[in-house]
């Protein structure tokens, strides 16, 4: 936070120390009033009790660690213009995230990401997901939760079902395709989505698809190999060919 104008007692408070601006990070204490602190979250200075009720404190570290990259960067950015003295207190500087202990079903998911596949796009949109549950340990607490989200739809469910099922049939990360042989599928294949015919020049995404989903035993070999633009991989979804 920086001190501005807009408000007179926020600014006294602040204050300027001779040409410095006082910068408060999330967390930082008032000089002039040590029992309130600085929430970037509401811009706002508040007692103890309104950091513990806000949110889980992973949201509260991950604010104080933004809110210290801001400060650094605008500090630098202007020849130390806005400061903040190395002794002040802060709630959150001597703490550290609670480990949360991850399911086996996640830490495999999670290895998932290289895949072109709807479990491979599921694995990218859970790792960006900060409040996916990663210690569940049913599927259908699992399946409860992407039916809450605001761009829930089901073909993300379908992601899940075979992402489950891959899971439980090895509890490891599939053999990949390697590149010489996804060079050569898409060679075979001419370059062209097997199922709409489009390809580079019409700007659409080629992947390498299974005919036969590995979780109801496909493999890789070629036969089972096919080209797929990006749309139609992900509308054949879990079904086989």
């Amino acid at each position: 936070m920086r001190d501005t104008t807009k408000n007179i007692k926020t600014s006294k408070v602040m204050g300027k120390l001779k040409s410095k601006i006082r910068y408060y990070v999330h967390g930082d204490s008032i000089e002039t009033d040590p029992e309130k602190y600085y929430c970037s979250g509401c811009d706002l200075f508040g007692k103890k009790e309104h950091f513990s009720g806000e949110c889980r404190i992973e949201d509260q570290l991950e604010r104080y660690s933004r809110s210290i990259v801001s400060w650094k960067q605008l500090h630098m950015s202007t020849s130390g213009k806005y400061i903040r003295p190395a002794g002040c207190f802060n709630l959150f500087a001597s703490m550290k995230a609670p480990k949360v202990k991850t399911s086996p079903f996640y830490n495999w998911l999670v290895k998932q990401t290289r895949r072109d596949d709807i479990i491979g796009d599921l694995a990218c949109d859970i790792l960006r997901d900060r409040k996916f549950p990663k210690e569940e340990y049913q599927r259908e607490k699992i399946a409860s939760y992407i039916r809450l989200q605001p761009h829930s739809c089901n073909e993300a469910l379908g992601s899940l079902d075979e992402a489950w099922t891959e899971f439980k049939k090895n509890k490891k990360s599939r053999e990949g395709i390697s590149s010489k042989l996804r060079y050569e599928i898409l060679k075979r294949d001419n370059f062209l989505c097997n199922l709409c015919g489009q390809g580079p020049e019409d700007n659409v995404k080629l992947e390498i698809d299974h005919k036969i989903p590995v979780a109801k035993s496909g493999d890789n070999n070629s036969t089972n190999l096919w080209v797929l633009c990006f749309q139609c991989n992900r509308g054949k979804g879990t079904d086989s060919l």
